[in-house]
């Protein structure tokens, strides 16, 4: 296991129901943001256990802040989305591309702004 401590952000592609999607956990503010390239209301399988880790997290030392619980962004998060139905895996690569390219480029990004179009343009 890694020290999370030492870490602003961790990004995760996740894969439910055959839809490829990305999470990035700001470990500070215990906040996890959903890049969703197919954007509709999900029950996530994967809640209950990152919520349960973060308690055993924040119980055993790891960061402390005033939130019991994470907080999940999905919907208000801006990012392209799919046209089709098959290209949610290259959208997930590219918005950890994205992502990687503002935190170089911003370390203090604000991420309901997500990775929108006209955030990622290349100069």
């Amino acid at each position: 296991m890694f020290d999370a401590m030492e870490k602003r952000f961790i990004l995760a592609p996740y894969i439910q129901s055959k839809h490829w999607m990305l999470f990035m956990y700001c470990v500070e503010e215990s906040d996890v943001y959903m890049f969703d390239p197919l954007k509709q209301k999900r029950d996530l399988d994967v809640k209950l256990p990152w919520e349960t880790a973060y308690k055993v997290y924040t119980k055993y030392g790891g960061w402390k802040n005033n939130k019991n619980n994470l907080l999940w962004y999905h919907e208000a998060v801006e990012c392209p989305q799919q046209k089709g139905g098959t290209e949610c895996g290259y959208f997930v690569m590219r918005y950890l591309y994205d992502v990687v390219m503002l935190c170089r480029k911003d370390p203090n990004t604000k991420w309901m702004k997500g990775v929108a179009s006209s955030a990622t343009k290349r100069g």
